[in-house]
């Protein structure tokens, strides 16, 4: 894992072996395995792992992994699919949920997505996924100022997040603020 969070997805797959190697039913190691897979955009190989960690043990967490692959390959249909999966195993887990969102927003189905986001504020409205996410739907729907907020609510968990000010800037350029957006 700290191999993947350094960006060394292929040397995080050599590792991840080792450790299918010692322990093949463990659902995680697959799990993580394909989420290393799908960084380097090995579809494929993603997809085998997702499906073995789902055989193995099914949880939301690799449900939702399987449905951001596919949200990924623009196959926004299969990514619901895997997202109602996790939902039901979980309903308080609030990934699916976001990554529902963001399915909805893709399809520009705001009014959906807004549900998504409401149900996810009542699960965790401090999950930073949600705040990012939430913020970049506010944007989408011209309320500037909330998005603000929202990534003003990022920036006090992790002001290092680079694409989270961009994001701040274009809300600031859009409220004709142009000295903060340029800070």
């Amino acid at each position: 894992l700290s191999l993947a969070s350094l960006g060394n997805y292929k040397k995080a797959i050599r590792t991840i072996n080792k450790a299918i190697d010692i322990n093949p039913d463990n659902s995680s190691y697959w799990n993580d395995k394909g989420a290393f897979h799908s960084e380097l955009n090995h579809v494929a190989k993603a997809h085998k792992c997702f499906n073995k960690s789902i055989k193995l043990k099914s949880t939301s967490y690799n449900w939702s992994n399987k449905g951001v692959l596919y949200h990924k390959c623009g196959e926004l249909e299969k990514a619901m699919e895997c997202y109602d999966n996790a939902i039901k195993l979980d309903s308080e887990d609030v990934y699916p949920v976001v990554g529902k969102a963001k399915v909805y927003m893709e399809l520009d189905d705001f009014e959906s997505a807004e549900e998504c986001f409401e149900l996810a504020a009542e699960i965790d409205d401090c999950d930073l996924e949600y705040l990012i996410e939430r913020g970049k739907y506010m944007i989408f729907t011209e309320e500037y100022e909330k998005a603000v907020s929202y990534f003003d609510r990022c920036l006090k968990f992790n002001d290092g997040l680079a694409y989270v000010w961009m994001f701040k800037s274009m809300a600031l350029k859009e409220l004709r603020k142009y000295r903060q957006a340029d800070e």
